[in-house]
């Protein structure tokens, strides 16, 4: 008689309306080439013949779990699937998105080095639909978070730095699922953001350890959805007003800084509305709250629409990373 093992980490992906992405996702498991995996799809009320397609798939690498739910948004979804999961450790993969070749045995080595890790995250980059690249995310904040040549390092002060500067996109994450489970999961209270303030509790209770390779590919599609960016940068700075009554100077400082950016979020969201008026007051907040070159550019040039980010970065107000 053969017993079977419990799985070392569960791969957990969340879709809804993606079919055109999600076998590419499932594939960049399997490239992984690990033993010890399984992988829980979160079907969430899709139309477009995922539910077919996933039961009609044959999986050699992985075993694969479909939960099935109607519609209950990207949280609610991980947070079932965390209930499902198996394994000590979680990785999350969008469906959107696409792991690169032994990525994933590295962060699991790291976590097995040192429990004390609640989470782990790498650097990743910006991809359009049609192949473009337009730099990785680390680049873009001008940012060095890992240890050399790619090496991981413990996060000082992670609660902190993640609040200046959130650089974690959920698809470069492996996390703990107790410590998951201890915090609540994925917070319902949340209008948006969920993952960043996920992170930052998780952060403020256990070691975080990052990476400046690049593990994966963040699928950047076109997103028209204003009144969903805006929500988000609101949701935001809900989580920063959090902070507010923090006496401690390295968190101050951090509030700081993410009033800065949020500002200057707002401020690119109204420029590309055409309410130049009221982008130049948020940029100017902005400059109050935190200076930065980018910004006082902008507030003093008038030359607003030039200052709107590129898509890649519109995740600052997106579904996936905060500013």
């Amino acid at each position: 008689m053969t017993t079977s093992r419990r799985p070392v980490c569960s791969i957990i992906i969340p879709t809804r309306d993606c079919l055109d992405y999600l076998p590419i996702a499932l594939a960049s498991v399997d490239m992984q080439r690990m033993e010890g995996l399984e992988v829980i799809v979160v079907d969430d009320g899709s139309s477009d013949g995922t539910a077919e397609w996933l039961a009609a798939v044959p999986r050699v690498s992985a075993p694969l779990k479909v939960l099935s739910t109607g519609g209950i948004g990207v949280a609610r979804a991980r947070n079932r699937a965390i209930e499902a999961a198996e394994g000590d450790l979680v990785a999350f993969l969008d469906a959107d998105d696409y792991w690169w070749p032994g990525k994933l045995a590295r962060q699991l080595a790291v976590h097995a080095v040192d429990p004390g890790i609640g989470f782990s995250f790498t650097d990743y980059i910006h991809i359009t639909p049609d192949g473009r690249t337009h730099g990785t995310c680390f680049e873009f904040w001008r940012t060095d978070w890992g240890g050399p040549a790619g090496t991981y390092k413990s996060v000082a002060d992670a609660e902190a730095r993640l609040l200046a500067t959130n650089v974690v996109g959920t698809s470069a994450v492996v996390a703990r699922r107790d410590v998951i489970e201890r915090l609540g999961g994925f917070s319902l209270a949340c209008k948006s953001a969920e993952d960043w303030d996920l992170w930052l509790r998780m952060a403020a209770v256990a070691g975080v350890a990052c990476s400046n390779l690049v593990t994966m590919n963040y699928l950047m599609r076109p997103n028209g959805e204003t009144s969903a960016r805006h929500r988000r940068i609101e949701a935001m700075a809900e989580i920063v007003a959090r902070y507010e009554p923090c006496t401690g100077p390295g968190i101050r400082s951090a509030a700081r800084v993410a009033r800065g950016r949020l500002a200057t979020a707002r401020a690119e969201l109204l420029a590309a509305d055409g309410q130049a008026g009221a982008a130049a007051a948020a940029y100017f907040s902005a400059l109050l709250a935190a200076p930065s070159t980018r910004a006082l550019r902008a507030a003093l040039s008038g030359s607003l629409g030039a200052a709107i980010r590129p898509a890649s970065t519109t995740r600052d107000a997106g579904r996936k990373r905060a500013a």
